[in-house]
């Protein structure tokens, strides 16, 4: 074998070394871009679950982070959901209005947490009163004037 052969086949060696390594360089780039995609799917999806009036009223009552198939997610929606039908305001109202309220109680040192708070409230609207149009702020009102907050 002369020279120019060898040189050959080891250009050709060499040139099949760099082939698998471009290929393999190229799946390991794909693998980490569709993991990263998979990533920032669950990131979205999480974000949304954040960004529900459900799931931070859930947060507060909590005091920390809850999973997004905590029950008191559901329970807070329900809520809102019926409280909703029964009151003129808005559901993030309703919320806020709710959250002000449960402030005011616990500065008064009442124990009760955000979520029974809601339930009591929600309670205190007979069903009857779907569609009557009330203002949830007067409700709230009259529970913390009953509950010995000015």
């Amino acid at each position: 074998m002369n020279r120019k052969d060898s040189s050959f086949e080891f250009l050709e060696v060499k040139l099949w070394h760099i082939l698998i390594a471009i290929v393999a360089l190229a799946i390991v780039i794909f693998v980490i871009v569709k993991a990263n995609e998979r990533s920032s799917q669950r990131t979205v999806a999480s974000s949304s679950n954040e960004q529900t009036l459900e799931y931070q009223l859930a947060v507060i009552n909590a005091v920390y982070r809850v999973p997004y198939s905590h029950p008191s997610i559901s329970k807070f929606r329900k809520l809102l959901d019926s409280i909703q039908r029964k009151c003129r305001n808005g559901r993030r109202e309703i919320g806020d209005m709710t959250v002000f309220a449960h402030k005011q109680l616990k500065e008064k040192s009442v124990r009760i947490t955000l979520l029974e708070l809601m339930e009591k409230l929600d309670y205190s609207i007979p069903s009857e009163a779907i569609g009557a149009n009330l203002d949830y702020a007067e409700i709230v009102a009259a529970y913390l004037t009953l509950m010995g907050v000015k």
